[in-house]
């Protein structure tokens, strides 16, 4: 009975702590939204210029989106800085508040916006000047970042406009949250893993690569990470980077600095353009059981 009341507590007092991360981060998260909201609303006052505001395609709210991630780094930096493991109900707050981001950009333009020096809050409510704002949106077209023509009304199109706009920056909110879970983290020492050291190869002959994958992940399979490096090091390909290397192999190792549990992942990537592609089929990552370490063990 002792062990299952100590075990209880210890649970419950898990529990809290989890809680009170959560009020910790959305703390953080909440303020760099408030900071972003202001900085938007300022911006927009002085140089009549809405970051917020800019689409790609017309339908997609890349402005919107690049600013829920500016909302949302506190939550970001307040998880790293509390090793806090993101909840279902810090995903709902990241949502709610970035989506209050918008209307806050919104009120603060009707509480400062003045007309012929009238401040126009002395005269209308909030919700009618935001049904002014939504139902009189203006579009600009550009070309290559060069404008089309005049600026055109939407009318009623105006509210899925600005739905889209919220639909943004929920997006930027949501993006940190997964990140943030896909992060490898150490469940006993509740941390996020540090890294530890980077292996890359390079190569153009796929036959090659997909033999030295067929060995590192028969290396893998039986748990023997600290030789899957040394085949990776050695058949995988030049650890420089040249322009006509097309293909990218990485092992990359990270650790627990309490436990010293260690992590590793085996990616495959192929070069497209400017960036590097995973190829997800060909990756893999894992927990070890014991240290290991880029090079020679």
């Amino acid at each position: 009975m002792r062990e299952m009341a100590s075990g209880s507590a210890t649970t419950i007092r898990g529990d809290v702590s989890r809680l009170a991360q959560d009020f910790l981060v959305s703390g953080l998260g909440a303020t760099t939204s408030i900071i972003t909201a202001v900085i938007l609303a300022a911006v927009e006052l002085r140089f009549d210029f809405s970051l917020y505001t800019w689409m790609f395609w017309f339908v997609i709210p890349a402005g919107a989106i690049l600013c829920g991630f500016a909302a949302a780094s506190g939550y970001y930096l307040g998880a790293r800085l509390f090793n806090h493991r993101p909840t279902g109900i810090l995903l709902l707050n990241m949502v709610a508040i970035s989506i209050a981001t918008f209307f806050l950009i919104h009120y603060l333009n009707y509480f400062f916006l003045e007309i012929d020096g009238k401040a126009v809050r002395d005269f209308i409510p909030f919700s009618q000047f935001l049904d002014i704002e939504m139902s009189h949106t203006a579009v600009q077209f550009n070309i290559r970042a060069h404008p089309i023509g005049e600026a055109v009304e939407i009318g009623s199109w105006g509210y899925l406009y600005a739905a889209l706009q919220m639909l943004g920056f929920a997006v930027g909110g949501v993006a940190v949250y997964f990140h943030l879970k896909s992060l490898p983290y150490c469940d006993s020492c509740s941390k996020y893993l540090a890294k530890k050291g980077i292996q890359n190869r390079y190569t153009r002959d796929s036959e090659a690569l997909t033999n030295a994958v067929k060995d590192i992940m028969h290396c893998l399979s039986e748990s023997r990470f600290q030789d899957a490096i040394a085949v990776h090091a050695k058949m995988a390909g030049s650890d420089t980077y040249q322009k006509e290397l097309v293909l990218r192999s990485q092992m990359q190792i990270k650790r627990c600095k309490s436990c010293n549990q260690h992590w590793l992942k085996f990616s495959v990537s192929k070069r497209s353009r400017d960036d590097w592609k995973d190829i997800t089929e060909l990756g893999c990552e894992s927990f070890c059981a014991v240290p290991i370490s880029i090079g020679t063990p």
